[in-house]
């Protein structure tokens, strides 16, 4: 199986082939010692948190791995950080001054909305170090880095449940396993390279001006693709209560383990494959379609195992309580289906010259989305009925998307043959 994808992305579900078993192994513990109410608690934290970090960087730590050479990588991760510190700033200022208002529209205690800025700079930073060892292809430590956070982001909390029980616990466990990601994933080699080269503010501008089209295409798009992503947590949340939004959020964790697995191990390496073809420029559809076979035959016996076992897996493994979000999973099951597939060669839109058709599909999925979202709160449509026309929502939507990825792969290989 391993061989069948490859050394590089066998290397990197190697890595989260562990993380997630260990996730495996502790959710049961996590599940009964937190309730479904602290889970929802956490699971809005980690959507705002989730919105934030989407563009908290400018998109410019996805430059990292296009930039032409290391220097340049380097250059980036450290202008990118910079943006990421003064932007956290910001946010917690805000916080500051519109604390009313934020308590008044999300009913959150004021001490976890102040929790987001910082979480979401411990995201940014972490995206900037994995992108950086994606271009240097250091895969074994990014692979490290998955089990020394999943382990982290497991124990933490249930240690921290033994002094006082808190949904606080998971909040702390989840930035806590940052901190060990980024221990493994920074290289003295980084550092080296940026200190024998000093970065002028010449070279900040020229870098800023090069890859402009991340902060004005990829940036505003990825926002709305963040606030898609996270839209069914937010509308749970704050339309079926803190319980019910637990349910949905283990069941939606638990399905993202393959994604976690394979898809997004498959898709750093895609993305690095993907840019070495447009630098030797070589033809791009064929090695779309060879991809997309091989992700759409592993997706489809995991969807027929969770839609099947999922309703008497899930209480028997997380405990009674959690009998719901086993019911859930079928529903989410069908979304991951196409998704898996999808989001994965979807790297494609991230080089520079498809930014643009990325961020109309983004804006597009936006779109449909609210008016989904704000039909069924209008109508009071019923929670599983609501599950349904989301499942039929996103299958239309990704295939859309999948169109989009085949057009741009047809078009750089039309520009090689006029070459």
């Amino acid at each position: 199986m391993l061989k069948f994808l490859g050394k590089n992305v066998s290397t990197l579900i190697l890595g989260t082939l562990i993380a997630q078993f260990i996730t495996i192994i502790l959710t049961p513990i996590l599940s009964r010692i937190f309730s479904p109410q602290e889970f929802g608690l956490f699971a809005i934290i980690f959507s705002l948190s989730g919105i934030l970090s989407s563009i908290i960087g400018g998109r410019y730590e996805i430059a990292i791995v296009q930039a032409k050479n290391n220097l340049e990588s380097i250059n980036l991760s450290f202008i990118t950080a910079i943006i990421m510190i003064i932007c956290t700033t910001v946010f917690i200022i805000i916080c500051f001054f519109l604390e009313k208002n934020f308590l008044e529209i999300s009913n959150l205690p004021y001490r976890l909305i102040l929790l987001i800025p910082a979480i979401t700079l411990f995201i940014g930073f972490f995206n900037i170090m994995n992108m950086l060892n994606t271009k240097f292809e250091n895969y074994k430590t990014i692979a490290f880095s998955k089990i020394i956070r999943s382990i982290i982001q497991g124990i933490l909390p249930i240690l921290l449940s033994l002094i006082s029980l808190s949904s606080l616990n998971l909040i702390f466990g989840f930035i806590g396993g940052f901190v060990g990601a980024y221990i493994v994933l920074f290289k003295k080699k980084f550092f080296d390279i940026f200190y024998k080269n000093h970065i002028s503010f010449k070279d900040i501008t020229l870098l800023l001006k090069k890859y402009k089209e991340f902060p004005l295409y990829s940036a505003p798009s990825s926002l709305a693709d963040a606030i898609t992503l996270q839209f069914p947590l937010i509308f749970i949340y704050f339309i079926a209560g803190e319980a019910m939004n637990g349910y949905y959020f283990l069941a939606a964790r638990m399905i993202s383990i393959p994604a976690s697995l394979i898809g997004l191990s498959y898709a750093q390496v895609f993305y690095r494959d993907i840019v070495a073809i447009v630098d030797n420029n070589s033809e791009m559809l064929p090695f779309l379609i060879k991809t997309s076979k091989k992700l759409t035959i592993i997706a489809i016996p995991i969807f027929i195992f969770i839609f099947f076992a999922s309703p008497k897996m899930f209480p028997f493994i997380f405990g009674i309580e959690w009998e719901q979000s086993g019911i859930i999973a079928r529903y989410l099951g069908c979304i991951f289906l196409i998704q898996f597939t999808v989001s994965t060669v979807s790297q494609i839109l991230l080089l520079k010259e498809h930014l643009y058709k990325a961020a109309v599909w983004k804006y597009l999925y936006f779109t449909s989305s609210a008016v989904l979202y704000t039909t069924i709160y209008y109508f009071q449509i019923e929670f599983y009925t609501f599950l349904t026309i989301l499942v039929i929502h996103e299958c239309i939507l990704y295939i859309i998307h999948f169109y989009i990825i085949y057009i741009s792969a047809v078009e750089n290989d039309k520009k090689l043959i006029i070459k």
